[in-house]
Parts: structure tokens; sequence; C-alpha cells
């Protein structure tokens, strides 16, 4: 019953809309595909570690882990299906937990046009979301669902809890989907063309990067922080629009 709900409802809706929400930029997505820098999943060795910065407000609800105010912001463009958004999670969990309460990691969804799976997994991950079990539904998708078909979604839900009616009911509704395509805009926006393409205090890394290099750079981010915090300024919500000038 559930899997032939997302097989009818999300399934349908990526052939339906997918083309409509990748519409924009076309021309230059497809330029990119051509010379191999946009539009794709990214590996270290395609792009640099790091390229111009861009501002990008987090919604008060997005998911994240770690405090809500921290001197170190981390927004992760990224993709249920891309081989190197799997690739890059051990590497942010590991910076989780030796940064603490000093780095908040925010999750955005940028599925790729070419990834049948990544749109109905997004889906599924945002119906998650309302029940509160968002990092536990984006921990199974990579760990446990290696083709995110419409049976482990389907399982990945049951397997967690979820209140069945509820999560079934968003899945028919397709209540969740604007915030996934609100988020792939921003990515087109911001020239997240590529997964995973993350941004630390607004300050732009593309591809799976080593958790040395990233190690690196947050360090870079917090020494910073440490210095504004120094200088007087308060560590507030104010605070993450005030860090991320310093890198624009």
């Amino acid at each position: 019953m559930i899997v032939a709900i997302i097989a009818g409802t999300v399934g349908a809706a990526v052939g339906a809309s997918g083309a409509v929400l990748w519409q924009r930029g076309t021309t230059r997505r497809m330029t990119a595909l051509r010379t191999g820098t946009a539009g794709q999943s990214i590996s270290p060795s395609q792009m640099p570690a790091a390229t111009g910065p861009s501002r990008i407000e987090p919604r008060s609800d997005d998911p994240t882990r770690g405090p809500a105010v921290a001197k170190v912001t981390l927004i992760e463009f990224a993709d249920f299906q891309c081989p190197f958004s799997a690739q890059l999670r051990p590497t942010l969990m590991r910076l989780q937990r030796d940064f603490g309460k000093d780095l908040r990691i925010v999750w955005k969804h940028s599925p790729l046009a070419f990834h049948s799976r990544a749109m109905p997994a997004a889906i599924v991950a945002e119906s998650a979301r309302e029940q509160g079990k968002f990092w536990e539904m984006h921990d199974k998708l990579f760990t446990d669902s290696p083709s995110l078909s419409d049976e482990e979604l389907s399982s990945a839900a049951e397997d967690l809890g979820l209140d069945m009616t509820r999560f079934v009911d968003s899945i028919r509704t397709q209540r969740d989907r604007s915030r996934v395509e609100e988020d792939a805009r921003l990515a087109t926006l911001v020239g997240a063309t590529g997964t995973p393409t993350i941004f630390v205090n607004c300050r732009r890394v593309t591809g799976a990067q080593p958790y040395e290099q990233m190690r690196t750079i947050v360090e870079q981010e917090l020494m910073k922080a440490e210095k504004l915090a120094e200088s007087g300024i308060p560590l507030d919500e104010r605070f993450y629009d005030r860090i991320c000038s310093e890198n624009l």
C-alpha cells in the first residue's frame, strides 16, 4: 500500500515536474556538464576545494545538527543519490564531534536532475522531518538504502517508527515538495550546481574534500569568529551574518 503511494505519487511527481524544476539555467547546466564543472556529483579531484563565497540564510526549521547559534555554520547542498554526498557524510560527522558547540551543520536539498531517485528520497526525508526524524532518515537513506527504491523508502519510514498515517498523507499530498524545490532553486542561485557543495560561514567548498582539508577550513573560520567575539560582537542570532560579511 505505502510502496504504491510512493511509486504513484512521488515517482509521478518527478516525471511530471522534474523538468520544470530544472528548466531554469538549463543551457548553463548543459554547458557545465560538457566541461565537467557543474550539475553533477563532484569528486575532490574534479573541482578546487574553495571558490567564491555566497550569502545563504538558513530557514529557522531547516534540518540542523549542533546549536542554533554557533561560531561556525556549515551549510551543505547535497543529493541522497550522489555517491560523493555519501562520501562526505562521515567527514561531517567527525567535524561535528570534534568542534561540538562551535559548529552548526545545516542540510539543503539539491537533487540533481539526472538522479531519478534523488527527488523521491528528498521528499521522504522531508516527510520524516515533519515528525522530528529528518537526521535519522538522512542517515538511513545514505547507509541502508542503496537503490533508494520505493520499497526501501517505505521500509525506512516503517523502521524509524514514523506515524505512517501522517507519512502517507505527506507523500500523497506532496506538501513538502515545495521545500525541496525552494532549496534546489537556491542552489542554482548561489552556483551550487554540483553535489556536494558546502558553505562554511558563506565560504564555498566544492566536492567531497578529505577530513584534514575540511578541518583546516573550519579552524580558519573559528579563528575569525573568535576574533569577532573578542572584539565585543555577541554570539547571538545575528552573529552568522556578521561572520559571513567577513568572507563576502
